[in-house]
């Protein structure tokens, strides 16, 4: 089934050679001119990637909950291209001079989108940050195609389920003191008396000792039960703030009252049916499901609210040890998971979102070079990832025997692309310069090298300023002990995801004070000194 700009209804009739033609002219002729050859790809839900020559998206729309196994009926997934492109601003609605775009679905449960990046009176559009833009449009879709449910299914586990011996070898990578664990009528009086429960991980982790002598960790023994209860309504309060203060305002809940008292009732009685967050350590919380393992920990500063480990024990290793399982996490909480997923932050967890870039055979070697730090300290890609590097690394005559076979991988052989990876790192050499983790921080040679590849990516418009910002933040910064040096591209990338700034509608001045501090921070010695 198709859909372009240049119809108004299902063209499942017509060859896609005619709409490439017709929808797509501009992309077309810039794609085969011999001068340069753009690769252009894109991936996930919302996902959104864009060159000098056209635009590309992947759409699955994820039904909540017991709707998953419903497909949308054709007419529900031709409103979807219109209404993405809208939002991302590559064809606003009523804008005849908006760029051309085509929509495909071969499959039941998603479509690809394609587009010019020229509009039809040769302005670019504005695309800036039409990832999470679209992103956002999806969550909306889905919103709209069934109820929403108040929590999503949990995570498959990836990883075994935390036994008290894993917990106390985690425990022993904390720099706090570790008393004895919570019996089960210590963690029974505590959910009852403030009225949550913890997860089950969360509680296996508590049994196996109590941290407590640092004001990080909450100590659920003798804390002040003050202390305690301001802790755990620390994310409602925060959201609240945000309602009152800078406007937000959660796309499921009723439409929001002129007044901000009204504002504010409404908002309080939609949170009393909240799934409880429950602190873990300073501002990292776990949601309160009891008997459910496999929950991410989030990172909750009001509404700036991002993924900080696929589960309690890789959020350990990765905030304590600098290590992480790099397994891909996921919202598991509809209310929570749409600040990950449609708020001002980013998936962290999730591949890295750059455009490609190489323009020589020594930067398309760089960039494979900075995909293998990546695997190194634990991240992970998509398959589509290695192959479009080394597809680009071939069309840029980089030579190996091992390149043309990883770049001519198909969709049904992306299982090989990790092993033709691997052999094409060695056929060039690279394998034996990948730095060693020699250092009291893990892979500190390794993610100062990348925190620099990253910033170069921001500068040249590769990665969004603010997705660029808030991975550094996590594999950079937090993951190298906070180094000073870094704090100013912290704050500024918290300064940018802040709500009131999402609010005024004045995002770019911030976005362009990140590329700013990525300059600054390249032009200086490397690591930066201070």
């Amino acid at each position: 089934m198709w859909w372009s700009s240049a119809s108004t209804s299902d063209t499942s009739g017509e060859r896609p050679s005619d709409l490439l033609h017709s929808g797509l002219g501009g992309f077309s002729r810039s794609a085969q001119s011999p001068q340069r050859a753009d690769v252009v790809s894109a991936r996930g839900s919302g996902y959104a990637a864009s060159s000098t020559c056209g635009w590309a998206s992947a759409e699955r729309l994820a039904l909540p909950g017991p709707h998953r196994a419903r497909y949308l009926a054709d007419a529900e997934w031709a409103e979807m291209p219109r209404r993405i492109d809208h939002a991302a601003g590559i064809a606003p609605e009523g804008d005849d001079k908006a760029c051309r775009w085509i929509a495909v679905r071969h499959a039941d449960d998603h479509i690809h989108i394609m587009a010019t990046t020229v509009r039809a009176d040769g302005r670019r559009p504005r695309t800036h940050h039409d990832g999470q833009r679209a992103r956002a449009e999806c969550r909306g879709l889905a919103c709209a195609a069934v109820p929403l449910t108040t929590l999503a299914e949990v995570n498959t586990p990836s990883t075994p389920r935390l036994t008290l011996d894993t917990a106390r070898a985690l425990q022993r990578m904390l720099r706090t003191e570790i008393g004895p664990g919570l019996t089960e009528q210590e963690l029974d009086a505590v959910e009852t008396r403030f009225g949550f429960t913890f997860a089950a991980d969360h509680r296996v982790f508590l049994s196996a000792g109590l941290p407590h002598g640092s004001s990080g960790w909450p100590d659920w023994r003798n804390a002040d039960p003050e202390d305690l209860a301001g802790r755990l309504a620390w994310p409602m309060d925060g959201v609240l703030f945000d309602v009152e203060h800078n406007g937000f305002w959660h796309p499921a809940w009723p439409s929001r009252p002129a007044e901000i008292s009204g504002a504010l009732h409404v908002a309080r009685t939609e949170l009393e049916s909240v799934p409880q967050l429950v602190p873990v350590y300073g501002h990292r919380y776990l949601p309160g499901t009891a008997g459910e393992y496999g929950h991410p920990v989030l990172s909750v500063y009001q509404t700036d609210i991002i993924l900080y480990g696929s589960d309690l024990t890789d959020y350990i290793q990765h905030e304590f040890a600098g290590r992480s399982n790099g397994l891909l996490a996921h919202a598991t909480v509809d209310f929570w998971s749409y600040f990950v997923e449609g708020g001002p932050g980013v998936n962290v967890s999730l591949p890295t979102p750059f455009t490609p870039y190489a323009r020589s055979a020594q930067e398309a070697v760089d960039c494979i070079r900075m995909l293998a730090l990546e695997r190194l300290i634990g991240r992970r890609h998509h398959p589509e990832q290695l192959i479009e590097a080394g597809l680009t690394a071939l069309v840029l005559d980089v030579g190996t025997e091992s390149l043309p076979l990883l770049a001519g991988l198909s969709r049904s052989e992306h299982e090989q692309a990790d092993v033709l990876f691997d052999q094409v790192l060695d056929e060039l050499g690279l394998l034996q310069d990948l730095p060693a983790d020699t250092t009291g921080l893990a892979w500190e040679v390794a993610r100062w090298e990348l925190v620099r590849w990253w910033l170069r990516l921001i500068v040249k418009g590769s990665l969004a300023p603010g997705a660029g910002g808030d991975l550094i933040t996590y594999e950079g910064w937090g993951a190298l002990a906070r180094p000073q040096t870094l704090r100013p591209l912290v704050d500024k990338t918290e300064a940018y995801n802040d709500w009131a700034a999402i609010r005024r509608g004045d995002r770019e001045p911030l976005a362009d004070s990140i590329v700013e501090e990525a300059r600054r921070l390249l032009d200086g010695p490397w690591p930066p000194q201070g």
